[in-house]
């Protein structure tokens, strides 16, 4: 058998054909093949968060990678180092005290120097570039506020990364409101806040986001308060994210609302139309797209949201790919619009892969047979499109999913059939797909 770097690579650019460079870079770039013998091979990835996160996202188009070495699948096993007092761990049994992770980790990508700035960031790209830099006393805690797609995480991200290459050996933690929420629900289950309040009082920087999703939350917002407490007196820096001013965040204890109040408050303003053009052209660079100046004007008019810039990118991209049609001024106005027509009888094979795109999943998910959201709920508007588009069968179109029985491609069909009408996301998202088919 060959070596293993070279088989490595081998599957890496196998890899590279079936996913966007962002993906193999985010959750690729730190991996190492260790050992391969007549049916197995082991990975090593930089923790558990990423080991599970490459079992579940990635293991069919991994097994297809290594399938040119092997006569049948290999079976793919995880390791990670962790803490100097333990050994290598293998598949995440991780046995010492310290569970890093258990936490999520930083993306490599996100960093201030592929931060866009302009008038209506500068001030917070600044303060979160200073509060990386510290000790300043007086930006902490950092709180910045924004709308959907404005930069936050960004630099959250970017503060994390600054301190791993810049500050060893200070450590940065990332973590969301949703998941804090569930590690802490979870060790009250357990029994192991002391083993959670251990493991975050070993960060130096807390990064924190998405903090208005805590309203409500008592509890949760009782652990984070302790939290807040304990970085403030030991002069460790606390940077937290919200889409609404603390005075604004309904059910937020009076407590967490003071002391955001105790540093400074930065706010991400709508971005202009200068700003908007430079999103435009840095994302358009990302997915390989050529776009003319009037074009990219014209959709930086008509989009304020800037989560919908990247997604109507995004689905120009799409469209322009699937039918090889070069991106101009009436290609954005007939996406932005979405009013062009299906085209009589796409095939089941192309209805499947624009929506594995749309939903930005791994074709091979789709067709799996996980019962995560995901996965299921872009399977069953591909089911449900296959029939309302094609002449074939529930049988047929069972068998195009990988043999599914055709009663579950009738389950899906009488599902979104019922719920399209009562909901307006799923509605949206069957118009944008068909839109992508036309």
């Amino acid at each position: 058998m060959r070596k293993k770097k070279e088989i490595w690579n081998h599957v890496i650019q196998h890899l590279e054909k079936r996913f966007s460079n962002g993906e193999i870079e985010t959750w690729f770039s730190n991996t190492t093949l260790r050992e391969v013998d007549s049916s197995m091979v082991t990975v090593e990835v930089p923790n558990k968060f990423v080991a599970n996160w490459l079992r579940e996202k990635y293991a069919a188009e991994l097994q297809r990678g290594f399938s040119d070495f092997f006569q049948s699948p290999p079976e793919i096993q995880y390791v990670f180092p962790v803490n100097t007092r333990q050994k290598r761990t293998v598949d995440g049994s991780c046995t010492s005290e310290m569970k890093n992770t258990s936490l999520p980790w930083l993306n490599k990508k996100l960093t201030f120097e592929n931060f866009i700035t302009g008038n209506t960031n500068r001030f917070a790209f600044q303060s979160a570039l200073e509060a990386a830099k510290g000790p300043v006393r007086h930006y902490n805690p950092l709180f910045i506020w924004g709308g959907p797609g404005a930069g936050k995480t960004h630099l959250l991200h970017a503060i994390g990364n600054y301190v791993q290459v810049n500050r060893p050996p200070e450590r940065a933690q990332y973590i969301t409101a949703d998941h804090f929420t569930s590690l802490v629900s979870s060790a009250r289950k357990k029994r192991t806040m002391d083993q959670l309040r251990k493991d975050i009082n070993r960060v130096s920087f807390l990064l924190f986001d998405d903090v208005d999703l805590l309203s409500g939350r008592l509890k949760t917002q009782k652990e984070l308060s302790s939290f807040f407490n304990l970085f403030h007196e030991t002069d460790r820096q606390i940077v937290l994210t919200a889409k609404l001013p603390p005075n604004q965040i309904s059910n937020l204890s009076k407590e967490i609302t003071s002391r955001l109040h105790w540093g400074v408050i930065s706010e991400i303003d709508t971005p202009d139309q200068e700003m908007k053009l430079k999103i435009i052209e840095k994302k358009c660079h990302e997915e390989g797209i050529n776009i003319p100046d009037d074009a990219a004007f014209f959709l930086a008019s008509n989009t304020g949201n800037m989560k919908e810039l990247m997604r109507l990118v995004t689905r120009l991209h799409t469209y322009s790919s699937v039918h090889e049609k070069p991106v101009d001024i009436s290609l954005v106005k007939l996406v932005i619009s979405g009013k062009h027509i299906l085209s009589p009888a796409p095939s089941m094979q192309k209805i499947q892969e624009i929506t594995a795109r749309f939903f930005d999943l791994p074709l091979a998910d789709l067709l799996s047979g996980s019962k995560k959201r995901r996965c299921s709920y872009p399977r069953q508007i591909a089911m449900y499109l296959c029939r309302r588009y094609t002449e074939c069968s529930f049988k047929e179109i069972g068998m195009a999913f990988q043999n599914k029985d055709h009663s579950t491609v009738i389950y899906a069909v009488r599902h979104i059939s019922k719920v399209v009408e009562e909901n307006d996301r799923i509605k949206n998202d069957i118009l944008e797909i068909e839109n992508l088919i036309a």
